[in-house]
């Protein structure tokens, strides 16, 4: 099975002996692994890559990302696009069809609204056993209150889940989508433990720990599904929610609407209330962002890897796991974009 390959390592190298891709630092090889077992390779801060280690992962077809130390992705290296120009010049029909682009805009704000209310649904009927160090009474009266509260989350969701039935732009679909998503935040922070404050969703920086594993899941998902939409021949700057904007990924950014709450923001959750992870496994840069120390980006990312590698059910109801749920849903929009179908997201249960 193809894998990714990540580098953390400041100062590393990435070279290639034979058929085998190596990260060295000085004398020591940190990881040697065989070129055509790579799907990609994703390299975060400062290393070198050698000549022939490029011209060794693009001929087994595999893209080259390049992060900042902060999970921001700079740059793509990429085997090139699929010769299947066919595809691309549906994908570009589709963008000019408006009835088609509206369709596929209120499914992704539909079915990213779904998943947001299910995480917050799930968390109110937790909220009850959750209490370990008060009373039951108190427990009970504090639960009460936090379901209480969160229950206009709920109905807000809900309204905007009816608006998107009824919006007629995608302009109108991106103030909904927004909305919803302001209501959403306020209630992911009644979903965390209180070593990890948080007020409300920042990036760019990143200004807390939480919102550091966020923007770092939501980015290492976004090049996973950018990769698989230029392999399948479609192009991953050309959205029907987000549209055009020069130099956003703005179709893939449209198919990681559906994964962020059940796939990122579950994960998040689940490192950050185990107390997988502390305070003191992140550090602050100059600019105020919020980073993940070396070693605690190391093991976000086998965090991540092995969600990745979870099983999930699909649409259809077949097992399969998170990384092939994301190829499917990838292989479906392109079906729904030379069918001119509907396309159908995948929603949490």
């Amino acid at each position: 099975m193809s894998k990714v390959v990540y580098v953390t390592e400041q100062g590393a190298t990435i070279r290639r002996a034979g058929g085998r891709l190596l990260v060295t630092k000085e004398s020591e090889v940190l990881l040697a692994v065989p070129i055509s077992s790579i799907a990609n390779v994703v390299i975060f801060g400062q290393a070198q890559v050698t000549t022939q280690a490029v011209h060794g992962l693009l001929d087994v077809g595999a893209d080259v990302a390049f992060l900042t130390r902060s999970g921001r992705l700079k740059g793509l290296l990429s085997a090139g696009l699929s010769k299947n120009a066919v595809i691309r010049l549906a994908q570009y029909k589709r963008f000019s069809e408006t009835s088609f682009r509206l369709g596929v805009a209120r499914a992704i704000v539909a079915g990213k609204i779904r998943n947001q209310r299910v995480m917050v649904s799930r968390y109110c009927r937790r909220q009850p056993g959750q209490a370990e160090s008060v009373g039951e009474a108190e427990s009970a009266h504090l639960s009460a209150v936090a379901t209480t509260d969160l229950s206009a989350v709920l109905t807000s969701l809900d309204k905007g889940l009816a608006e998107t039935e009824r919006a007629e732009t995608p302009g109108t679909l991106l103030g909904i989508e927004g909305s919803c998503t302001r209501a959403y935040f306020t209630a992911f922070g009644r979903m965390l433990r209180e070593d990890f404050p948080w007020t409300g969703r920042s990036r760019r920086p990143p200004k807390d720990p939480p919102n550091a594993l966020l923007s770092l899941g939501y980015v290492l998902v976004t090049n996973e599904v950018s990769c698989i939409l230029s392999a399948l021949s479609l192009d991953p700057y050309v959205g029907f929610f987000l549209g055009l904007r020069f130099g956003r990924a703005s179709l893939a950014l449209d198919l990681v609407e559906e994964f962020r709450h059940g796939l990122v923001d579950a994960l998040t959750l689940d490192v950050l209330n185990r107390k997988a992870f502390t305070p003191k496994d992140f550090t602050i840069a100059e600019d105020g962002a919020v980073l993940l120390a070396p070693e605690t980006l190391r093991r976000y990312l086998t965090l991540y890897e092995t969600r990745l590698g979870s099983a999930i059910t699909d649409l259809s109801g077949q097992a399969t796991t998170w990384r092939g749920l994301v190829r499917r849903q990838a292989e479906a929009m392109r079906q729904a974009i030379l069918r001119g179908s509907e396309y159908r997201p995948f929603v949490v249960e």
